[in-house]
């Protein structure tokens, strides 16, 4: 967080000043997460930064005109968070830390770091 503040300060945002941050913890309690998301709300807030899936999700459900960006949201699309990563449409968008079309490019990589490896698959 003092990284996202630091940065948000060279940008123009102060806090104190002109934005102000305030954050809720769900610890991962979908349930909790819904009524965060809605005290969020109730307090006003202009934006919403989430950061996994599940709280993604309560703030979604719970608003669907207050602007949110996500970070550390596996699939959104299959997690009905946005239509598509090209167009997110509604008022989510944000970063995944999973694109399956990649996987290719990893495993390429793979083998240039390291040619001799090679895979078993126990079932």
């Amino acid at each position: 967080m003092a990284v996202f503040r630091q940065r948000m300060q060279a940008l123009g945002w102060t806090e104190g000043r002109n934005v102000q941050f305030i954050y809720r913890w769900s610890a991962g309690d979908a349930v909790q997460a819904r009524q965060l998301a809605k005290e969020l709300l109730d307090l006003r807030s202009d934006v919403i930064l989430t950061n996994s899936t599940p709280v993604t999700v309560a703030v979604r459900d719970t608003t669907p005109t207050t602007p949110t960006i996500f970070v550390q949201v596996s699939d959104p699309v299959d997690a009905g968070v946005v239509q598509s990563l090209a167009r997110p449409g509604g008022n989510l968008t944000g970063f995944t830390n999973f694109e399956p079309s990649i996987a290719s490019k990893w495993l390429e990589l793979l083998k240039r770091v390291a040619p001799n490896i090679t895979s078993r698959i126990s079932l």
